[in-house]
């Protein structure tokens, strides 16, 4: 949970659940294993009331290892998934109504010669497919991420993103968002540790663009060296 160059937050619920399993009473418990379980089950509990909750139920779903497998209320995870996804689908179709539309169900349209595209006057209902609200939209683009396969848990959902981004054009947005956060703070606490490394009782008067550089230095000097290399 504390590696940085893969997803974290989208497996915090997953393991939650294992562990839970795991923690369940079981016949050939002794007494003391059934109230150290009790304990620690008692103590986790006040983890699914945490305001965080929700972002991590949107995470898993995005993750393609995970979905909803791992969610206690799918039907509520997804109600609040199509609400943003409108919110995305209302923001792209303001900003750029004619990037949005399908770029390859207007080609096929303009191909069509003939008796093709007279007969499609009367029986296409492309019509009724471009009129679809927001939400039906974002419904769709869920339905269609949700029929996909899941991959291995030893797969990299980033790299299962790359391929799939431009087949779920707001699903993306959302997945870059949330499939971002850090399952644990380590990270953040060693952007601090660098922090109290560069910023010395010698060094007080550096200025503060002058430490942020140091810092990203020292968290980027190997790709830095992987360039001079090349």
């Amino acid at each position: 949970m504390s590696g940085e160059q893969y997803t974290t937050a989208s497996a915090v619920l997953p393991l939650y659940m294992k562990i839970k399993n795991n923690l369940q009473n079981e016949d050939e418990d002794s007494s003391l294993l059934k109230s150290i379980k009790s304990e620690i089950l008692e103590s986790l509990n006040k983890y699914e009331s945490h305001p965080m909750s929700s972002n991590l139920q949107l995470s898993t779903l995005w993750d393609p290892r995970f979905q909803l497998n791992f969610v206690e209320s799918p039907e509520e995870v997804k109600k609040l998934a199509v609400a943003k996804m409108r919110n995305i689908y209302t923001t792209q179709k303001t900003s750029n109504p004619d990037n949005f539309e399908n770029i390859e169900t207007r080609t096929k349209e303009q191909n069509k010669k003939g008796l093709a595209k007279f007969f499609d006057v009367f029986g296409s209902n492309s019509n009724s497919e471009n009129t679809r609200n927001p939400s039906q939209e974002a419904e769709k683009e869920l339905n269609e991420y949700l029929s996909m396969p899941r991959v291995s848990f030893e797969h990299d959902s980033l790299d299962w993103w790359k391929v799939h981004c431009e087949s779920f054009p707001s699903l993306k947005v959302l997945a870059r968002k949330y499939l971002s956060i850090q399952g644990s703070s380590v990270a953040s606490e060693r952007v601090f540790s660098s922090g109290g490394s560069v910023i010395t009782r010698q060094r007080a008067s550096l200025l503060p663009k002058h430490a942020e550089m140091q810092i990203f230095l020292s968290h980027n000097k190997n790709f830095f060296f992987h360039f001079q290399i090349v």
